[in-house]
């Protein structure tokens, strides 16, 4: 956006305001219990308190942080017993997937945990509990957007063949972006 386009926000603003009874509160600050930081260089977006709230919920604050969201090995087949409290493990994956909108790293951790809802076992509910530990110790993470100083995408793509062990499929996905920022960014799973 140019400063002709400002200039031109700003004087229908003005325009606006003294014909209306609109007020301009400033700049925002929260909004769908997204943190917004200003700063010079661009806008920063986070869950810290979302995602404090949701750890107090699940009586997992003051758990130990751990570095990464689930194991590697977490594609190994199944063969815990099955969980009793479906709800709880469907509660906290729901809360965990808006947590995602802030924090695209953990979305493939939630997305494995939310393919497990139908029938979750005691294995499942210690990978939610992990990623759970996981945001405990990242509070402060998020999302950050600078100000774009040129025009100039970048895209990179990546493919998973038959990595799932547990149905054979590939997963693949791509990022659109900026120097700084992302534009796109999607991962899907191949049906054959």
């Amino acid at each position: 956006m140019d400063f002709k386009n400002l200039k031109a926000i700003s004087l229908k603003k003005i325009k606006v305001n003294s014909t209306e009874s609109f007020n301009n509160v400033g700049n925002l600050r929260f909004f769908l219990d997204i943190k917004v930081t200003y700063y010079d260089v661009g806008i920063h977006l986070n869950h810290k308190y979302y995602v404090s709230n949701l750890l107090k919920k699940t009586n997992t604050d003051n758990a130990k942080s751990v570095s990464i969201p689930m194991f590697a090995a977490s594609n190994v087949i199944d063969t815990s017993p099955l969980f009793a409290d479906t709800s709880l493990c469907r509660i906290t994956t729901g809360a965990l997937q808006y947590a995602t909108v802030t924090r695209p790293g953990i979305s493939s951790f939630v997305n494995r945990a939310c393919q497990k809802m139908e029938a979750p076992t005691e294995d499942d509910l210690i990978g939610i509990k992990r990623i759970l530990r996981y945001l405990s110790g990242t509070l402060g993470y998020g999302l950050q957007f600078r100000r774009a100083t040129s025009l100039h995408l970048q895209a990179y793509s990546d493919a998973d063949w038959t990595g799932d062990y547990l149905d054979k499929r590939s997963t693949s996905g791509f990022f659109l972006g900026g120097k700084f920022n992302f534009l796109v960014f999607r991962k899907t799973k191949d049906y054959i």
